[in-house]
């Protein structure tokens, strides 16, 4: 088989495999905008489809190979969604007719119908972590049993097409610990935990999504970021329904989600010096968020979150002597605005019912863009926060405390507060590969517990896929 490349390419394009519009800016310097087939390699380029030589050309005049063809038919497979059954027959055939060229390039034929067919696919993360954490509490050692501690994690994305309106996705995940040891010092009133390391599976997220009358519904357990995510993200279980247009969207949830219940005699043990771990129990959440964009700069978010603590709830034990929190609810809004090529600036607040420590803001700024396809590509940020005893929950910012995760993944207890600074930065070491490290510093903002504080490193690196 001998055709000239370009006129493959644009019975491609008229096919429709690839998308409706075509790229804006000339991709080669041999296709002039007034050629026939100028849009086809245009938008057949900007899609991923196709690529030229090193030196800005596209030799479409040249004849094809059947290697070359068996390229162009994989990456119709891997968009096959976007086509029509007549389009999709059509790629059916070629896959066929190009069996051994797929074969040879790796692609097992076989298995690619069966994964268009069953609309399946298993893309995964792997992660290696390095932890270290310094900090006192109330003037005392924190024992950590994290020091130096490293982590292998795996996880696994399930994502199946039930039809053409739903879809399946799972997330499996496993955590290895090892090498955690215990630096403590002077601590005799506050409760250590023994070094040593775990290791654990299980399925973090499990939901199907789809179009129900014209918006989006979501059932089972499923990842929930009302707003900026300084109240709350985290995996809860329930349904979430979203909708809207281009300039303002909205989604609202209801389920269950975890939190830690103090009771009042630990309270009072935490108020004396001696760090408490309490007991778990299941949470009814609601909440609902709006977001709107302004301005091609600038995006407002704002949510409403109740974690149904009142009486009558399955939570009774919530706080109990902690200042009546049983009663909690959380209000959240923030801004981001790309002040600037490569730069960006959000704010958030965010304010608890209850009374005294309640409100929590964080101000940071970022700069670049990291992507996992893009070698070399960074970002970096640095932050200030400011999360009082009792005004989030589960925050999507590292080491803030919060009810879910008593110690907010750093030591620190969800109602001593944290304020202070992180920076951080991420860098692509090569495709899909990527490390993250960040530093912060925080201090505790309730007044009973001076001299607290609490310092973490942590890097990362993560291999895709």
């Amino acid at each position: 088989m001998r055709k000239s490349l370009i006129l493959t390419l644009a019975i491609a394009f008229v096919l429709g495999v690839a998308a409706t519009a075509f790229a804006a800016a000339n991709p080669f310097s041999d296709v002039p905008a007034n050629s026939w087939a100028y849009k086809a390699v245009a938008q057949l380029t900007k899609d991923g489809i196709i690529d030229g030589y090193p030196d800005g050309t596209f030799k479409g005049d040249n004849s094809m190979t059947r290697y070359e063809m068996a390229q162009i038919v994989y990456r119709a497979i891997q968009r096959e969604d976007k086509a029509n059954a007549e389009q999709k027959a059509l790629i059916d055939k070629l896959s066929a007719e190009f069996a051994n060229e797929l074969n040879n390039l790796g692609v097992k034929v076989d298995k690619l119908s069966d994964q268009v067919n069953n609309r399946i696919y298993l893309t995964g993360k792997v992660t290696l972590r390095y932890d270290n954490y310094s900090g006192e509490y109330k003037g005392k050692d924190i024992p950590f049993n994290k020091n130096g501690q490293k982590l292998f994690r795996t996880e696994l994305y399930v994502n199946g097409k039930v039809n053409d309106s739903w879809k399946y996705f799972a997330s499996i995940r496993n955590d290895k610990t090892f090498g955690a040891v215990n630096s403590v010092q002077n601590a005799a009133s506050i409760s250590t935990t023994s070094a040593g390391g775990n290791n654990y599976t299980q399925f973090r997220q499990a939901y199907v999504s789809g179009n129900l009358m014209g918006i989006t519904a979501t059932v089972g357990r499923q990842p929930n970021t009302p707003a900026y995510g300084l109240v709350v993200d985290e995996d809860m279980t329930g349904l979430k329904l979203a909708g809207g247009g281009d300039v303002v969207t909205w989604e609202g949830f209801w389920g269950t989600t975890e939190g830690y219940s103090f009771t009042a005699a630990q309270i009072a043990q935490l108020q004396s010096g001696n760090l408490q771990v309490p007991s778990q129990a299941p949470v009814t959440w609601w909440d609902l968020a709006v977001a709107a964009k302004l301005s091609d700069t600038l995006r407002v978010k704002a949510a409403y979150m109740n974690p149904m603590m009142a009486d009558g709830s399955t939570f009774n034990g919530f706080m109990v002597g902690w200042k009546n929190l049983t009663q909690m609810k959380f209000a959240e809004a923030g801004f981001d605005w790309k002040f600037a090529p490569g730069w960006k600036f959000t704010g958030v607040y965010s304010q608890a019912s209850n009374g005294g420590q309640n409100e929590a803001m964080r101000f940071q700024v970022d700069y670049g863009k990291s992507d996992v396809n893009v070698p070399g590509t960074w970002h970096s940020w640095v932050a200030y926060t400011d999360a009082e005893a009792q005004s989030i929950w589960d925050s999507t910012y590292e080491d803030l405390p919060g009810y879910n995760d008593t110690t907010g993944n750093s030591g620190i207890p969800a109602v001593l507060g944290a304020k202070g600074w992180e920076i951080g930065f991420d860098y692509v070491w090569a495709k899909n590969i990527q490390m993250k490290a960040f530093y912060n510093y925080y201090d505790a903002t309730v007044n009973w517990a001076p001299n607290t504080n609490l310092s973490h490193f942590r890097t990362d690196f993560y291999f895709y896929f």
